[in-house]
């Protein structure tokens, strides 16, 4: 998941970056890695987004009365499983 957000990041500061050279007028010379990134950042933004909405339900287990302490850690660990392959999805790295 750290390497999806490395990615996710450094995709959103490219975005912002060449947004403002074209606004300035500057040219944009992007590296074949960057046109990379770029490429893939709205995939990369639908999977942050999901990846959001999986911390939120993680969060409302966690704050749930209704489950056991084991009830908790089993679901928490389904989600966080899905989080895990969202992200190596994201990133090209579905097993």
């Amino acid at each position: 998941i750290d390497l999806f957000y490395r990615f996710y990041n450094e995709g959103l500061q490219l975005e912002a970056s060449a947004k403002e050279r074209k606004k300035t007028g500057k040219p944009v010379e992007l590296t074949e890695r960057e046109k990379t990134i770029l490429y893939h950042l709205p995939k990369l933004k639908k999977a942050a987004k999901e990846l959001s909405e999986i911390r939120k339900q993680i969060r409302a287990v966690q704050e749930s009365p209704k489950y056991t302490p084991e009830q908790k850690r089993s679901i928490i660990n389904g989600l966080e499983i899905r989080e895990i392959n969202i992200a190596r999805k994201a990133i090209g790295r579905a097993q």
